[in-house]
């Protein structure tokens, strides 16, 4: 099933689904860059197995459409707003 190539109707929407997400993961969903990457790399070739992928893909973001980062400005006594946020990541050992 790997060498087994899908027919050209399931090529367009297989390249549709990949410009789609390359538009979500450029301007809403940086998280799934990665994959909308390794998707476009296998563009014009997509096989069963990639198509399968595509699909978890895009059930990924349909089940978490709902979670979002959420800013919102705090004010404090001098009438001058500031954002406070917390980080989980260490910046790849970098000191400064």
């Amino acid at each position: 099933m790997i060498g087994k190539k899908t027919s050209s109707i399931d090529q367009t929407e297989f390249r549709s689904r990949v410009g789609v997400l390359l538009h979500l993961a450029k301007y809403t969903r940086p998280e799934i860059s990665n994959c909308a990457k390794e998707m476009f790399k296998v563009m014009d070739a997509a096989n069963p197995r990639q198509m399968k992928e595509l699909r978890k893909v895009i059930k990924f973001v349909l089940d978490n459409a709902n979670l979002k980062l959420k800013i919102e400005p705090q004010k404090n006594g001098f009438e001058i707003y500031f954002l406070n946020g917390k980080l989980d990541s260490d910046f790849a050992g970098d000191k400064n």
